[in-house]
């Protein structure tokens, strides 16, 4: 037992389900302050875990009675505390293992993602996804809510092809002619918000390929804000909502329907 490494032999149990957090059978509780801490017990077939030393973080007058309680086979509070704090102390002490695609536990990793505002939407509890994103999470975080951030953070985490096309203003312009802005789908918004785009022209409304427009067919259109991102949809595609989890949420979306393309006579 000697030559085994203690927190190896943990991932390992852990990943069998021998060593739980619901069931402490894995746990040694015996309460000894000389013992060094996260150590590896019992045998192989059965090996139990000593995590840290809690014993000698208290008075030693408490520790004494504690242990002549356990010797008479009664519970004592310093006991509990080794079964109380095992399981996230011993993650903690394996730590460096979560940060491999094939870590022992996604829980952990996906808790540090929902954390930074990635939440089981995008990450959805995959191992090597997890992996990917949290491994990016310092470089992205910090730019958070851009658009070109939130691409590139989605193409390398995820490798999965978009169902519609994303830009902005500081790509395309204000009043994009491709794709045409005056194709917009009227949406609800805000008073505030038709202030801050007003133009002379005013809206237009129509009915065309079964979408209500609004941005005028002469004239000045209503711009793109730096907020706003322009969506580009095909008719057979669909909103990404896995990836607008990684937008601001002041971000406002301006839809564009694509016409269907022409079928070949």
């Amino acid at each position: 037992m000697r030559a085994r490494t203690p927190t190896v032999e943990w991932r390992v149990a852990a990943a069998r389900g021998d060593a739980g957090p619901h069931k402490l059978t894995w746990v040694d509780g015996n309460l000894d302050p000389e013992q060094r801490p996260y150590q590896l017990r019992g045998s192989i077939k059965k090996p139990t875990f000593r995590g840290g030393n809690w014993e000698r973080l208290l008075p030693p007058p408490l520790v004494t009675e504690a242990q002549s309680a356990q010797q008479a086979g009664l519970p004592t509070l310093v006991e509990a505390l080794h079964y109380l704090f095992a399981w996230s102390d011993w993650s903690v002490q394996s730590r460096a293992s979560l940060w491999s695609a094939q870590g022992w536990d996604v829980g952990l990793l996906g808790t540090l993602a929902d954390a930074y505002g990635i939440d089981k939407e995008v990450h959805q509890g995959d191992p090597e996804r997890l992996a990917r994103l949290v491994a990016r999470l310092p470089a992205w975080f910090p730019q958070r809510g851009q658009l070109d951030r939130s691409l590139q953070l989605w193409s390398e985490s995820t490798g999965e092809p978009l169902h519609a096309r994303y830009e902005s203003a500081s790509t395309v312009g204000d009043r994009p002619e491709d794709p045409p802005l005056r194709e917009e789908v009227f949406a609800c918004r805000s008073a505030s918000w038709w202030r801050q785009r007003q133009t002379e022209t005013g809206t237009q409304l129509r009915i065309t390929a079964g979408w209500l427009r609004f941005q005028p067919q002469e004239g000045q259109t209503f711009p793109l804000s730096p907020e706003d991102v322009l969506v580009s949809l095909e008719p057979s595609g669909s909103l990404d909502r896995p990836l607008l989890r990684l937008l601001s949420p002041g971000t406002c979306l301006r839809i564009v329907p694509l016409p269907a393309p022409e079928s070949a006579s």
